[in-house]
């Protein structure tokens, strides 16, 4: 199953590998295939850089590394070329064309925003 993670889920599992969010990306991480772009990457290092995510990381999170970069090393990056505007955010765009793009199963997402678009686009969302 090829699957995308939205930014939110991605940085709740590194906060706190017990969440909805860190046991899917790391109890079930090997049952998947993560892609990702290039956009998704930079987001999700620019919301990890956040003060408020780095504070939280030194006081709750204990990431593990090697199972981060074991999911890391293990993704598939996707070329998106072009984003059209197909959500209310412009900025979840990007998950909408990297899963068209791979060919993805599924976006794993919380983000409302999301919904419409990913059913108009034959896209499943996961809660």
């Amino acid at each position: 199953m090829r699957v995308v993670l939205d930014t939110t889920v991605f940085v709740r599992a590194l906060l706190n590998r017990y969440s909805r969010s860190g046991r899917i990306v790391f109890d079930h991480g090997d049952k998947f295939q993560l892609i990702v772009s290039r956009d998704t990457i930079a987001e999700a290092v620019a919301v990890l850089e956040r003060p408020s995510i780095q504070v939280n990381i030194r006081k709750h999170a204990r990431p593990n590394l090697k199972l981060i970069l074991d999911i890391l090393s293990n993704t598939e990056m996707i070329d998106v070329a072009q984003v059209a505007q197909v959500s209310r955010d412009p900025n979840d765009d990007m998950f909408i064309a990297l899963a068209l793009a791979g060919n993805a199963s599924c976006i794993v997402t919380e983000d409302k925003d999301l919904y419409q678009p990913l059913h108009q686009n034959g896209i499943k969302q996961v809660k």
